[in-house]
């Protein structure tokens, strides 16, 4: 028997009895196998899943990488995918959550497993994850598994997750090392199928005794004694700990090879992945493919990592013994290697792989340029975390001595949503004395572009206009080049945009418009991801003034241009979303503002935009406002009170207004104009409820006072001319002037009519409802429109002529089918199972009397539900 043909059947070493024991990880929901490295944790797993091929299994071999949220998601779902597909409902999730997996997409994941077989999920060398959040994440999601879907942990180390229930229920099988360990007989096999000799049961014995049946040091062992005379010296000789046996092994592995494959050896140790094309480059051969080929067939501690055998890695301990031969042998040449495997991976773009390198190389100064320069990607992709490890990783004093560093950690870790940490980095840079004028410029920008992120809108305004000033000045000096998006033009542009969004959120209607206005027509304004925010924000204001028909355009474009850009998961379009939104309420269509909406929500999470959080609480409230009559609702679906520093002036008011509204139509007027502050009477909507709850209480005198003190309204805010209108209108009833209350209401339809303006009569209450009733001079289009959608926001929908009435999921659904969704999509999106899609699907075809979805929307049209 050739040394190659038994290093060929060293790894197939059976071991039915574990195997066996593990069988009991299909009757419980979380198996461990904890165990040292080289323990034969992965060998036996692969094994374990060879001898069930009935039973679908997922296995994902962890990384150090896979601590960035992001990427371990998008693993993840992809693993399971060979199971069953993943909807791409739930993948649109991953990108959203770079501090974590988030709420939405583990309750994702929990209906997807619902929905698959019974299953094994694997997931290996979870020792290399050390996230604290993604572990609790982890966490999470263990807890929510159903019972027929079962998962096995394999690490080094015991991972930080709660397992004490699972214990007391009986639901947790678990592997120690001393599980691990192999029997006399198990070695007989492994030293057999290496080395090709018979050795006797005394020689095994003593080995077995001395390792304590770890795998990994009878394999050395036997590496070792394919190249003894006598067996029987080496086994005598072979004693101590652990770190001594692994010290001795290797030692003897390598010596034991030809000069030519040790130097070989002690070069690719330097690799984390290992390809072709890359080992040619750091051993300067041009044979790597035969010599891994070689190294693997000689059971030389290398793993292949593709069923193509292209890309491997040595076994840790290996390497980490490679490793610091080479580096107690020539310090030098391991920097060098360093960089020869950084340029190469650069020179390809795979810019993640290429700063690791550099990292472990501490050239600080290289991987601050990488980092600064190539790395828009990742900033794009949302994976700021990532970047962010790799700056703070550079030695503090290095960092202090390159203000570009501290200036871009300062910039992710605000676009990453940790406001206080970036603020406190821009603001020592601002009084930094060697800091540039350029860098000054960044900085100030920057801190303007926080106005999503932290409360007190006013500060950002006052931030953006300083940006501004300081953009202007042409003083020569040079701007950093920071991720490719610090071109002064891009600044410009950005620095415009948190002036319209700072405006908006404080309330500055008209400023807000000119900024946004003056974003769009900047010259960095061709940027995607600023044009996407530019328009989504011009879409928000547009909708909160009643410019309905530009608010759509502008949030369609927006994201149409975020799809065709790869980035429709971005928090960026979470504005675009909230206009949508806006536009449904006001047009009093709530079953269209709930799927926007919840797109806003999600993404307005994803990086802690609390300002645009408070936004979606209050439209969940408006949305929630069904009937008058109804309690509080309670906050948006990821909406953290505690974590928003104080809602946006431009919410708080209308927060106000929400209320009053809710104490005039229970009959409590009085109440309801205590509830408003006559500071905050130049918003529209609190100087409505105003006005409305001094007519509700007969206060006459008080609501013509108001009217007759108030500006004239704004020639481009539809919203407010109709407003305006509709109280005058009530004042002239409540007078008893009724040529003029129906001129009045007259003005207010032909304002509100282009732009689909309902709910606005909606909210004023059934005085004003009553008048819309009465009033049959024009406009019966409209009229009729104001008083269905009445109807239906305080009773059931009317059955109409359909065989049944809907209920509200179907409804729901319903308004969904013109959207072309996939019925997994659809299950996704409304967080139910496939099958009961379907089974409300069959429901809505048989009430609408249709047999195809494209009868089913035209029926739906006929009757009034689309």
């Amino acid at each position: 028997m050739t040394s190659r043909t038994a290093s060929a059947r060293a790894a197939r070493v059976d071991r039915p009895a574990l195997r066996e024991r593990l069988d009991e990880a299909l009757s419980v929901r979380l198996t461990t196998v904890i165990a040292p490295a080289g323990s034969g944790k992965t060998t036996l797993l692969a094994q374990w899943v060879a001898s069930h091929p009935e039973t679908p299994c997922a296995r994902l071999d962890a990384d150090d990488a896979d601590n960035d949220p992001v990427r371990f998601a998008t693993r993840m779902l992809d693993t399971l995918s060979v199971v069953e597909p993943i909807s791409d409902g739930t993948r649109t999730l991953i990108r959203l959550h770079a501090n974590g997996l988030g709420t939405a997409l583990i309750d994702a994941l929990g209906d997807e497993l619902r929905r698959f077989p019974e299953c094994v999920f694997i997931i290996d060398d979870l020792h290399r994850i050390t996230s604290r959040v993604l572990l609790t994440d982890l966490a999470r999601v263990l807890r929510i598994l159903p019972a027929h879907v079962h998962v096995i942990l394999s690490s080094r180390v015991d991972p930080p997750l709660p397992r004490g229930r699972s214990r007391a229920d009986d639901a947790l099988l678990e592997f120690r090392q001393a599980d691990l360990a192999l029997t006399v007989a198990e070695a007989t096999q492994l030293l057999s199928g290496i080395t090709g000799v018979a050795f006797s049961s005394g020689q095994i014995g003593a080995l077995v005794k001395r390792t304590e049946g770890w795998a990994a040091g009878l394999q050395l062992a036997a590496v070792t004694l394919r190249h003894r005379d006598d067996p029987d010296e080496f086994i005598a000789q072979f004693n101590g700990t652990d770190r001594l046996i692994v010290d001795y092994l290797t030692e003897e592995t390598l010596q034991i090879q030809t000069p030519r494959r040790r130097r070989a050896l002690l070069r690719m140790s330097i690799l984390d992945r290992m390809s072709a094309g890359l080992v040619n480059v750091v051993i300067g051969r041009d044979d790597a493919q035969l010599l891994l080929e070689e190294l693997e067939r000689e059971s030389m501690f290398l793993v292949p990592l593709d069923t193509t055998r292209s890309e491997y890695r040595f076994h840790p301990l290996f390497q980490d013994m490679l490793r610091y031969r080479l580096r107690a042998a020539d310090p030098a040449l391991e920097v060098e290697l360093l960089h020869r495997a950084a340029t190469w991976h650069l020179d390809r773009d795979e810019v993640h792989a290429a700063v690791e390198y550099l990292l472990r190389a501490k050239d600080w100064a290289q991987v601050i340029d990488v980092v600064t320069t190539r790395m828009t990607e990742v900033y794009e992709r949302g994976e700021m975390l990532t970047v962010i490890n790799w700056i703070e990783s550079i030695p503090e004093a290095v960092r202090a001595d390159r203000l570009d560093a501290w200036l871009l950690l300062g910039m992710l870790w605000g676009m990453a949503g940790q406001t206080a940490k970036s603020e406190d980095i821009l603001g020592r840079l601002l009084s930094e004395p060697r800091s540039t004028a350029g860098q000054r410029k960044i900085a100030t920008t920057y801190l303007s572009a926080k106005v999503y992120f932290a409360g007190h809108p006013e500060v950002s305004v006052v931030a953006a206009e300083r940006a501004i000033g300081l953009l202007a000045e042409d003083d020569g000096s040079p701007v950093p080049n920071l991720l490719n998006v610090t071109d002064p033009r891009l600044l410009e542009t950005l620095t415009l945009l948190s002036g319209a969004r700072a405006h908006f959120l404080a309330g500055n209607r008209d400023e807000s418009a000119r900024w946004a206005a003056r974003t769009l027509s900047s010259r960095g304004s061709s940027y995607p991801l600023y044009r996407v925010g530019a328009l989504g924000t011009r879409a928000l204001i547009d909708a909160w003034a009643g410019r309905m028909r530009d608010a759509r355009l502008s949030a369609h474009e927006a994201l149409t241009l975020a799809r065709e850009v790869g980035r429709p998961f971005h928090p960026v379009v979470a504005d675009a979303y909230l206009a949508l939104a806006q536009i449904a309420l006001e047009q009093a269509q709530p079953r269209h503002a709930a799927l926007p909406l919840r797109e806003a929500i999600v993404r307005s999470a994803s990086n802690r935009r609390d300002q645009l959080m408070w936004i979606t609480r209050l439209q969940s409230a408006e949305l929630s406002l069904g009937h008058p009559f109804e309690e509080d609702p309670a906050p948006a679906e990821g909406f953290a009170e505690e974590a928003a520093t104080c809602p946006p002036p431009i919410v708080a008011r209308r927060l106000g207004a929400l209320r009053a509204r809710r104490l005039r139509l229970r009959a409590a007027p009085d109440a309801a104009a205590r509830e408003l502050s006559r500071d905050c009477l130049l918003d529209p909507a609190v100087f409505f409820e105003a006005v409305a709850a001094a007519l509700a209480a007969g206060h006459r005198a008080r609501a013509r006072a108001l009217l007759a003190d108030a500006l004239p309204p704004s020639a481009a805010a539809p919203l407010e001319g109709v407003q305006r209108r509709i109280l005058a209108a009530w004042l002239a009833a409540a007078d008893g002037d009724t040529a003029a209350c129906h001129h009045r209401l007259a003005e207010a339809f032909d304002l509100a009519e282009p732009e689909g303006l309902v709910d606005v009569f909606i909210r004023a209450g059934g005085t004003v409802l009553a008048l819309v009733a009465g009033h049959t001079r024009s406009h019966d289009g409209l009229r009729r429109s104001i008083l269905d959608r009445a109807r239906d926001a305080h009773m059931p929908l009317p059955a109409t002529d359909l065989l049944a009435p809907l209920t509200d999921r179907e409804l729901q659904i319903l308004t969904y089918l013109p959207s072309r969704y996939k019925n997994s999509e659809l299950a996704d999106l409304c967080f139910v199972s496939l099958s009961t899609i379907k089974t409300h699907l069959a429901n809505i075809y048989r009430k609408l009397d249709a047999t195809t979805r494209d009868a089913a929307i035209a029926r739906a049209h006929e009757v009034g539900l689309l």
